[in-house]
């Protein structure tokens, strides 16, 4: 007979015998981010919904179907966190800390939460580590938090990592092409799901997330005469935002193996999948998605 109490569907107990494991990966992960400099931080596992809704944009899949959303008693609508960069910005901003030094490197470690399908290997709590450069918008920021993610894969035994480098440019470029994609689409708009049509109005690029296979295959010009091929966000990038992006490719890291031996191959991906960064405020916050 089944106990009258389980686990809530999506989540799991970490049992003695396992939980050493987990442990140990955790210890790992920290003697990587604080060799590179990092100091830890840890904010709420709820926030105010508006934060997460901002940054992750009202159109995303997070907002729209699997953020964590509840009243409390004082009415106030609160979520759990579904990430933890818009919290760590959060308590930058909030705290002042751009008055006590121009560049924070910082990172965290806790459970997210996402509803969603669970899955082998999915869950609805599921743990993350992330780091975050404030304070510079150079492209070797960039770098470093790619150096340090191949860095921990390859301590926790991960090496030979292939690393693909995106750009999603500036809000400019990204409206220009979002442009070019709603005319290159509108051929089969009818045969998009009603998500990915409501997607074209309020935000075209995340049309490219869509995990439903037809739509993924109207991407690619399979089934329909498609006036060219699917327009790049590497044409319309402007002068910046290519410099940034070969930067990145000059500074590959893993020409430094000096470090932990890990062999990276940079490659230049041009499918933009990234969402967009927390809206910029004068102190600069930048987003690095955990790897």
């Amino acid at each position: 007979m089944a106990p009258r109490h389980q686990a809530p569907r999506g989540t799991r107990d970490l049992l003695p015998g396992e939980i050493e494991r987990w442990q140990r990966v955790e210890e790992l992960a920290r003697g990587v981010v604080e060799r590179y400099g990092y100091r830890e931080i840890r904010t709420p596992i709820f926030e105010d919904y508006e934060l997460f809704a901002r940054t992750s944009g009202e159109s995303s899949d997070v907002v729209q179907k699997e953020m964590y959303r509840f009243q409390d008693l004082g009415e106030r609508d609160l979520a759990l966190r579904p990430e933890g960069t818009a919290g760590v910005c959060r308590a930058y901003l909030e705290h002042g800390m751009a008055g006590h030094g121009r560049i924070h490197r910082l990172w965290y470690m806790g459970p997210m939460f996402r509803y969603g399908r669970p899955q082998k290997g999915r869950f609805r709590q599921f743990w993350q580590i992330g780091a975050e450069v404030i304070g510079t918008e150079a492209p070797g920021a960039d770098v470093e938090i790619i150096a340090l993610f191949v860095d921990l894969f390859a301590t926790w035994g991960m090496p030979d990592l292939t690393v693909a480098v995106n750009s999603v440019g500036t809000p400019e470029s990204r409206r220009t092409y979002g442009r070019l994609l709603v005319d290159w689409l509108g051929p089969v708009r009818d045969k998009l799901s009603p998500d990915s049509q409501r997607r074209l109005e309020t935000n075209p690029l995340r049309v490219l997330d869509t995990k439903d296979p037809d739509e993924q295959a109207l991407l690619q010009s399979e089934g329909w005469l498609a006036s060219g091929a699917m327009p790049r966000m590497i044409d319309v990038l402007d002068d910046d935002s290519r410099g940034a992006r070969g930067s990145h490719a000059a500074r590959d890291p893993a020409r430094d193996r000096s470090r932990t031996g890990a062999r990276a191959r940079l490659l230049h991906a041009n499918r933009v999948r990234s969402s967009r960064s927390l809206a910029r405020r004068p102190e600069r916050a930048r987003r690095r998605r955990p790897l």
